[in-house]
């Protein structure tokens, strides 16, 4: 067997972000955008903003902070809104 050498490229530093969606008029919206760092849980809710593009900007801009350099973003349920992964 061979000795397994950790990734320089691996890292448990990352975040979650799911993305709740209902329909609406036979189309799929958001209506909740949920993060979590490891720590924290922090959510954005349909009902606080004007649509759900600006739900998602602002939610996406909360992890633009230097605190978070380096961490791996992983999205869930943003398949059919084309996404999938960003880093």
């Amino acid at each position: 067997m061979k000795k397994l050498y950790p990734s320089i490229f691996r890292s448990n530093k990352f975040i979650t972000m799911d993305l709740e969606t209902r329909i609406i008029n036979k189309i799929m919206e958001p209506i909740c955008v949920s993060l979590y760092n490891g720590s924290e849980f922090t959510s954005f809710f349909i009902k606080d903003f004007i649509n759900s593009n600006d739900m998602i900007k602002v939610a996406i801009q909360s992890l633009m902070f230097r605190k978070y350099n380096g961490y791996k973003i992983y999205l869930h349920n943003f398949f059919t809104f084309r996404w999938s992964f960003f880093t």
